[in-house]
């Protein structure tokens, strides 16, 4: 589903990382890709892959799906 322009996994990375207080730095810092991804993939402009998307749930504790 789409929301606006954004695409429900972006728009769930964003939340999650805003509840987590984390910054887009911080985040990619802990996963191992650069801020400017993390602010591409928010927007909706570069999608998730699969190895990224288990990152980012192992942070978030959530199921990757979420996030393809």
């Amino acid at each position: 589903m789409i929301y606006g322009d954004f695409p429900d996994w972006a728009l769930s990375l964003a939340g999650l990382r805003y509840r987590e207080k984390l910054t887009q730095k911080e985040l990619g810092d802990l996963i191992g890709i650069k801020q400017s991804n993390i602010s591409l993939m928010e927007k909706g402009k570069r999608r998730i892959g699969k190895d990224v998307a288990k990152r980012l749930a192992n942070v978030f504790n959530t199921d990757y799906r979420k996030f393809l």
